[in-house]
This record gives C-alpha cells, structure tokens and sequence, in this order.
C-alpha cells in the first residue's frame, strides 16, 4: 500500500498522515526533505517504531540522520543483490489496499481514501474502451507523448496521467513546477500528443499572448479535470489555435473517492460543458440536498454513485464513511450538478463552496468563469464572506492584464450579467490566485486574507 502525501503539506500535516496511515518509509525529493526529516524525528516522541527516510536527492546534500537511504545508494551497482532473495514475497488479493491519498472529502479534515487494486484497476479499465480513451498502443513508429505537469501524488496525475500512460507504453516528459517558458518548449519540442490539464494551464494558454498553434502540432487531445472548467474559458484557448478543429476537449469529473473517474464524454463529443456520462458498470443520480429525494433532468442537486471503482472506506473512520456511504453502497460526492435528457452530467460546485446569499445558492465558479470573460482580466476566484445582512456576501480577487482595470468596472460589467443576488460585494485586485497544486482555487486561504486585510 502507498501513502501519497502532498509534496506541499506542512509538518504538523505530515505528522498527522504519519500516525494515521502507520507508514513504515517516506521517500523524499529535495524540497521536502527538512520538512518530512523533521516530522519523523517529532514521530519518535509518540511511537517507538522507526520510520525509514529515503532521499531522491541523488547524494546532492549531506544526510547524517539515522534511518536515512540515499535513492542512489540502493540502485548503485556495488549493491548486494543476492541478499534480495532472503525476502518473502507477500501474498495479495484484490480487495489489499494499493493507494491511500489523503482527501478532506465532502467535509471536514484530511482523511486516508482506502482504494484497493481492485478498484483502481476497474476504474483504469473503465477509462480505456474505445469510445473513450485518447491513446493509441505503442507500436512502430508511434508512441502518446504526455507532458507530466500535474502531481502524481494527486489521483488525477497518478492514474489517468502516470498509470494509464504505463499501460499503453507512451512516454512521460515530467516537468518539476510550471514555468511557461518550459512547458510551452514540452510541448512543442517533445511534440506531445495528449495534455492532461487542469484549468488554471488551460486558462494560460487562452491567454497568454505568445501561444500559438506551433505549440499544438502534434496534440490530438485535451483533457481538464480536477475542477469545472467553463465553456467560453476553452473556447478562447481555440480562438487563438486554428487547428483545434482536430483537437479533441474532454472535460472528465471525478473524485478520489471513486478511483477517480466517475463521467467522461465519448469521442466526437462537440458539448464542452458537459463532463459526458458514467462510465461502464457505474450508475448516477441527483439527489434534492434537503430531503434527499431524487430528481430528474435539468434538476439541480447533489450528485451520488455506485460502482466498482468506488473506495473502501476511510481509514480509521468508520463513521465518516457511513456519512458518505449508505447502505444501499450509494457515494454521495458533495458536488452539485444535473444532467440533461440525453444523460449528459454538468458540474456546477461543491456543496461546501456554494454561497448562501439570503437563502439564494450562488456558486463561485459561475461567477469566475462570467469574470474570466470580462477584458482586462486575467485570472479570477470568488468566495464567500460572511455578512450580518445576507448571511454571506461574494468577494472576487482578480488578477489583472489591463492596469487601467478598476473595481467599479468589474461592478458594472457584473451588474449587467447576473443576477441582483449574485452581484458582487467587493473587488480585490491581486497579483495571484491562491491555488492547490491540482489547481483548485484555494477559497478559504482567499477569505483568510481578506479578512486579514480588514484588520489591519
């Protein structure tokens, strides 16, 4: 079984994993190194068990701490491989636990997601039929060329990039952090084939200025995932690439819980809002949030599913399982949606990020994605603040192309797209998003500091 603990996450956080998972080894690159050292040694004040420390730094920095492997160490060519023998191979079976990411869920605090061989596998096999997978066998001259920008230890990147790539034998060009001169050079000089994105790269590309169609040559397909993604976001991508009209865009939905993939488009799907239907052997509903009912077509509530890539469980939580689970096996994911009567789903937002506006539900993302719209806006990301008045009122950081932008503008451009509720209650100008490394708008950071900001 494998812990995939956020290269981002802070010490007291890894501690926490640590303790939860039981974890025997950490291995660990150069920039989490300290961090992860210094958890494990805080580790001995509560277990007597020790925790093995492998580096990837490849002898780069001086390790002195007891327990600590050097990666290079154990391949090197002076090793004594006969020893290996000694070791018992261990005996597994479908339902042994082989990941364990650590996901907040639908509320609450960071949990351990059990997924088991059996439902990653199933899941790998659902996304690789022919009316939905993008990759073609290696074979001759032909091999997928995918650039490695989103973490593999987020789902999204270990399965559908890392794993689903393995199988069919295509090649991996792995890029350390997203700088736009090196990506843009991946993609044009490695002539990368697929692109498995999340929003905030495809939101770069549409608008930054020295994208052209050089850069998509050789790409036939373009995945997002990880958050919604609205419509005219990608359609500003293919304004500026004549060539899209032999580019495919997918936007799939998923979760960790489920493996991840839950929906995704068939090929020659021209819908772009749609996240497609379930997959193989999985079954969908929309449930009303307040009384559970089920509902039908073009009905918004909260989407629930059952299938063979669903998880275990939550380690060491039975009853945040039973939360999210019932009896009947049926997920409930805590995100929002519908779908339409040709049984196409459509995300909107999670339960959790929806902001109640004197009982009116305003979803942030719709109002980012009428603000990426706007011109003279680069990047936006909205969140909810609590007000004695409305109960919550919506805030918008923006991150400007044009200086001459000014709050009042964006209020005045908001004021004739949406509805009264909707309307924003204050603009904020800021050089970033705060965002998650799979590119998720990080919204409580974002109320943290505006609050921040109003104290002093």
């Amino acid at each position: 079984m494998v812990l995939i603990p956020n290269s981002n996450e802070e010490k007291d956080e890894i501690m926490k994993q640590l303790k939860d998972s039981g974890a025997v080894c950490v291995i660990a690159g150069a920039e989490q190194l300290e961090t992860v050292k210094t958890a494990i040694d805080e580790m001995k004040l509560f277990s007597q068990d020790a925790i093995k420390l492998i580096t990837l730094n490849m002898g780069k920095v001086n390790i002195n701490s007891e327990g600590t492997v050097l990666f290079s160490d154990m391949v090197s060519d002076y090793v004594n491989s006969s020893e290996l023998s000694v070791l018992r191979r261990k005996h597994s079976n479908p339902d042994d636990l082989a990941f364990l990411p650590y996901s907040s869920g639908t509320t609450g605090l960071p949990k351990g997601v059990m997924l088991s061989n059996k439902s990653v596998l199933r899941n790998l096999l659902q996304i690789g039929i022919s009316e939905i997978t993008p990759f073609t066998e290696t074979a001759g001259q032909h091999q997928e060329v995918l650039p490695a920008i989103i973490p593999f230890y987020h789902i999204y990147g270990l399965t559908l990039l890392m794993t689903q790539s393995l199988i069919f034998g295509s090649k991996i060009v792995t890029l350390p952090k997203f700088e736009p001169k090196l990506l843009l050079d991946t993609l044009k000089f490695q002539q990368c084939s697929i692109l498995y994105f999340v929003p905030p790269l495809l939101l770069f590309l549409g608008s930054n200025e020295k994208v052209t169609s050089d850069y998509f040559k050789h790409v036939h397909t373009i995945v997002s995932g990880a958050a919604p993604m609205g419509e005219s976001d990608i359609q500003r991508l293919f304004d500026k690439i004549p060539v899209h009209n032999r580019i495919s865009y997918v936007q799939g939905y998923g979760l960790t819980e489920a493996s991840p993939v839950v929906t995704y488009p068939h090929k020659g799907n021209n819908n772009y809002s749609t996240v497609g239907s379930p997959l193989p052997n999985t079954m969908l509903k929309v449930i009303d949030v307040e009384n559970g009912k089920s509902l039908g077509p073009n009905q918004g509530g909260e989407i629930c599913l059952k299938g063979p890539q669903v998880m275990l469980g939550y380690l060491n939580n039975i009853t945040a399982t039973a939360s999210v689970i019932d009896k009947n096996g049926w997920l409930q994911t805590g995100d929002l949606g519908h779908y339409d009567e040709k049984g196409l789903f459509y995300i909107t937002e999670r339960i959790k990020e929806l902001i109640k506006v004197k009982g009116f539900q305003v979803p942030p993302a719709e109002l980012e994605e009428v603000l990426r719209s706007m011109p003279g806006i680069k990047d936006a990301g909205v969140f909810g603040m609590p007000d004695k008045k409305s109960g919550e009122v919506p805030i918008a950081f923006i991150v400007k192309s044009t200086k001459a932008l000014s709050a009042s503008d964006v209020k005045e451009f908001m004021f004739k797209k949406v509805a009264p509720f909707k309307q924003l209650s204050d603009v904020v100008f800021v050089e970033t998003i705060p965002k998650s490394g799979s590119g998720k708008i990080l919204r409580r950071e974002m109320l943290k500091i505006y609050k921040d900001s109003k104290r002093n």
